[in-house]
């Protein structure tokens, strides 16, 4: 596979609709490649999730889920080979806690 196929994510960060997003980790890591956008409706979706994924979802399901739970969720993203995961918190969290 290309090296360019897809956008990186300073790429997607830098697109005038995600001025106000806040980059919360991976910082050395912009320059990986988003190859799909993957939009989650529920945590089911690590089922369907591959590598190369940014995946996209709003703090609906997360109030929901333990520290404990929630870390666990992240983790299985990583280990899914997810480059990216965007948040829509409000109007369902204020703040995402570690």
């Amino acid at each position: 596979m290309s090296k360019n196929v897809g956008l990186t994510i300073s790429d997607i960060l830098a697109l005038p609709a995600l001025k106000e997003a806040r980059l919360l980790s991976g910082a050395r890591n912009l320059d990986r490649r988003v190859l799909l956008l993957n939009i989650m409706a529920d945590p089911e979706i690590l089922d369907w999730i591959d590598q190369g994924q940014m995946l996209a979802m709003t703090g609906y399901s997360l109030p929901a889920l333990t520290t404990k739970e929630r870390l666990e969720f992240f983790r299985t993203c990583v280990d899914r080979g997810v480059v990216a995961i965007a948040i829509k918190l409000k109007p369902y969290l204020e703040t995402l806690d570690p």
